[in-house]
């Protein structure tokens, strides 16, 4: 609820970011689990087979768990800019920071959690893989 403690723009960002937050995990997820990487409109139309399934699962778990392992203001950015389609102006602004803060957050966060996927090897098996 608006209680006019801020400006409202800012509010409005919050309030997307925390009611968009759990959509858009579940179409990350449901993403994968129907086809890994490929975009959405090149996909067969037959669903995956148990096997892709459940490899889908374990990236997206691998996923998950590299982006908990961020800061939370580095994971947030991330969040908003990539899932949420925001600037990182308006990120900052939905965050509270200064857009400086929230640039090497967002630097920061993309080095880090490349660093921690590439650990996990998520990215030598794909690359790996046969892609249509």
């Amino acid at each position: 609820r608006y209680d006019g403690r801020s400006a409202f723009k800012t509010w409005l960002f919050a309030v997307i970011r925390y009611t968009a937050a759990g959509e858009r995990r579940r179409r990350w997820i449901r993403l994968l689990r129907l086809g890994g990487y490929q975009k959405e409109h090149e996909r067969d139309s037959q669903p995956p087979d148990r096997g892709e399934a459940v490899e889908a699962d374990e990236m997206a778990g691998t996923f998950r768990a590299a982006l908990q392992k961020l800061p939370r203001r580095q994971s947030e950015v991330l969040h908003l800019v990539f899932y949420q389609s925001l600037t990182i102006e308006n990120a900052a602004t939905a965050m509270g920071v200064s857009v400086g803060s929230a640039r090497t957050h967002y630097d920061r966060g993309k080095r880090r959690l490349r660093e921690i996927l590439n650990e996990t090897g998520l990215f030598d098996e794909y690359k790996q893989r046969p892609h249509s």
